[in-house]
Formats: structure tokens, C-alpha cells, sequence
């Protein structure tokens, strides 16, 4: 059990205080007329060390975890048979939700501060928009005990990533302070392999290893990526909050799986909507 609690302890506290180091960085750590970082700032070593320090406790830890699993079903890999256990996903997924409104709403010039053009801002908002509900549904699937679930669902938000880490690029490649971006760099590609591992499960190619290793970078690089709030945009903060949300709830579905198992056939996870 101690060995459970590590991962998702490490993850939230050390998210945390990349968060910290982050807000520190970004408000003393670029000088406000250039926007060049400024070197030797406390802040500025102390976040990238910490961020490999995590990356390099999370590759150790999943390696006690087995490099493939054959034969395990999706619902089986994440039992939520506590209602309250789907909290996370689902606030995620509304968060996700919001995301993608909020680019189709930037796509429809209701909203200001669309920085990828109109077309790319509806095509992230509609993929947004999809991939929460097919995450819904692959949280209800594990909770109802469905194994036929859409699985094809767990897709959108992988292309929906991977769009977005493009876009995101090329808009911040010209910077040539590379400690002003890298961090939302980072928090798209960990949360695409994130879901990606995730899929995996769902099209039984499961990876527990890699899995026990994006996870919780990506719920990391997510909540210090949050320390951006006043240079990005809501449709990219929303993102990052809920997929981390997603993430985690789902991270920890399968780390406490055994320990929720049903030792009874009247302890079985109920069939029912959630």
C-alpha cells in the first residue's frame, strides 16, 4: 500500500511545487522589457532540476511494474467501483469540455484572443468536444463493468494533442528563450502519451510501465503549466487542469485496483449509469 501512495504523493507534491517555482520564475525570472530569462535565478535552476528529479523517480518506480499485460480488459484496469473515484475524470472531462467550447467560441469570434486562426480554433474546439465525451464514456464503461465500450472514443484526444502540440510549437518557436515555453511543450507531449498509453489498455496493447511514467509526468508538467495563466489562453489553461484531472483519476484507478477489488459476488461493482 505504501508503495501505491508513492506515486500519486510524488505526483501531486512535486506538481505542486513546480507550480510554486514556476509563479516564482515567471515573475522574477525574465527581464519585462525583452523577455529573455535571466540567468542564475533561483527559480530558474531549481524547476528544471526539480522536474528531472521527478522524471527520473517515476522511470524507477515504473519499472516495478510489468513492461506489457495481455489479457486484461479496460474496465478491469481501471475499476471504478467507487462513485466517488470518478470525481477526478469527470471534472476533468467537463474542464475539457470547456476547453474545447471555449476554442469554437475564439473559432466564432465570440470570444477574443485567438492566436491559431479561426479554422484551427474550430478544429480544436470540435476534437475538444469529442474527446470529452468519449473519456466520459470509457469512465462509464469502468465503472458499469462494459467491456464493449467505443474504444475508438479514447482517440480523439490523442489527435486532438498532437494538434495541438503543432500549433503550440509553431506559434512559440520564433522565442528564443527557450525556459519561457518549454514547459507547455512538455505538458502536451506527456499528456499525449499519457492518453496514448491509456488507449493502449482499451485496444488490450497494455503498457503499465510506460503508463506509471507519462501519467504522472503529465499531471506534473499539467499543474506547473497552470503557472501560465497570464500567457496563455483559457481554452489551453482549461486544458491542461482537466487533463491532469483525467489523468490522475485514472492513475489512480489502477494503482489501487487490487485493493478495490470485490472479494464477493454481492461486492461487485453495481451495473448502473454514472
Amino acid at each position: 500500500m505504501k508503495q501505491k501512495l508513492l506515486i500519486p504523493a510524488l505526483t501531486i507534491l512535486g506538481g505542486a511545487a513546480a507550480f510554486i517555482l514556476r509563479m516564482l520564475q515567471n515573475h522574477s525570472g525574465f527581464e519585462r522589457d525583452t523577455g529573455l530569462a535571466i540567468p542564475g535565478t533561483f527559480a530558474g535552476r531549481l524547476l528544471p532540476a526539480l522536474l528531472a528529479a521527478l522524471a527520473v523517480a517515476f522511470f524507477l518506480l515504473s519499472r516495478k511494474a510489468p513492461k506489457k499485460e495481455d489479457g486484461v480488459d479496460f474496465p478491469a484496469a481501471f475499476p471504478f467501483c467507487d462513485a466517488a473515484a470518478l470525481l477526478l475524470p469527470v471534472m476533468g472531462v467537463f474542464l475539457m469540455g470547456i476547453s474545447g467550447a471555449a476554442d469554437m467560441a475564439m473559432g466564432l469570434r465570440v470570444l477574443s484572443g485567438a492566436v491559431w486562426g479561426v479554422r484551427m480554433h474550430l478544429i480544436l474546439g470540435g476534437l475538444s468536444i469529442v474527446s470529452a465525451v468519449g473519456l466520459f464514456l470509457a469512465a462509464a464503461a469502468c465503472r458499469r463493468k462494459r467491456v464493449s465500450f467505443p474504444a475508438m472514443g479514447l482517440l480523439p484526444v490523442i489527435l486532438m494533442l498532437v494538434l495541438r502540440l503543432i500549433v503550440t510549437y509553431r506559434s512559440v518557436s520564433t522565442d528564443p528563450t527557450l525556459a519561457a515555453y518549454y514547459v507547455e511543450l512538455m505538458a502536451l507531449v506527456c499528456l499525449t502519451m499519457a492518453f496514448f498509453r491509456l488507449a493502449g489498455f482499451a485496444y488490450l496493447d497494455a503498457s503499465p510501465r510506460g503508463f506509471l511514467f507519462f501519467a504522472p509526468m503529465a499531471v506534473v508538467f499539467s499543474m506547473t503549466a497552470i503557472a501560465e495563466i497570464s500567457r496563455t489562453t483559457l481554452p489551453s489553461l482549461a486544458l491542461y487542469v482537466g487533463g491532469a484531472l483525467v489523468i490522475l483519476g485514472f492513475l489512480m484507478a489502477y494503482l489501487f485496483k487490487d485493493s478495490t477489488k470485490p472479494t464477493t459476488e454481492q461486492d461487485e461493482c453495481p451495473d448502473e449509469t454514472v
